[in-house]
């Protein structure tokens, strides 16, 4: 399995130490965590969370025949991009629907500036030049910003995903 693993086993170990946080934070806080917050439990500074973001940033991609939930079964990434030309089922409808208003809810749950760099980076396709310019920040801020982003709408699809089955 490792082989076929696109990242080293230490970046895997960070993305995983990473989320393992965020998950035991936000049942213990009740909310997502903040970065320095992340950081404290993490036991190190906040320069060197947001180094870690950088780093396993580009693990945001998934495989697309990786689950939405932490045991492994149900729907998968692939699943969830069904054709909306085709006929589905009322199932399929049903559970896109959900999945959609997941999606939702939990973009109104991230912070003003995530959620505007996800909309800037995703929807309006701006670079990250250009996002630091209408967020007023150093370009450098806008990976580790959006990586964080990343993690808390994983985390929390998995959580949402996971606590129905």
């Amino acid at each position: 399995m490792r082989k076929l693993d696109w990242f080293s086993r230490s970046l895997r170990e960070k993305q995983n130490k990473l989320s393992r946080t965020m998950i035991k934070l936000e049942r213990k806080l009740g909310r997502s965590p903040e970065e320095e917050e992340m950081a404290r439990d993490m036991d190190i500074s906040l320069d060197e969370y947001q180094q870690i973001l950088g780093e396993v940033g580009h693990l945001g991609c998934v495989s697309l025949n990786e689950t939405l939930n932490e045991s492994g079964e149900g729907t998968s990434f692939l699943d969830a991009l069904v054709d909306q030309r085709t006929d589905n089922s009322p199932a399929d409808r049903l559970e896109n629907t959900e999945l959609t208003k997941i999606l939702a809810s939990i973009l109104q749950e991230l912070s003003d500036k995530e959620r505007l760099a996800i909309s800037l980076y995703y929807y309006e396709e701006l670079t990250q030049k250009e996002i630091a310019e209408i967020l007023e920040v150093s370009e450098g801020r806008i990976s580790p910003l959006h990586s964080q982003a990343l993690l808390k709408l994983k985390t929390k699809v998995q959580l949402r995903i996971g606590s129905r089955d």
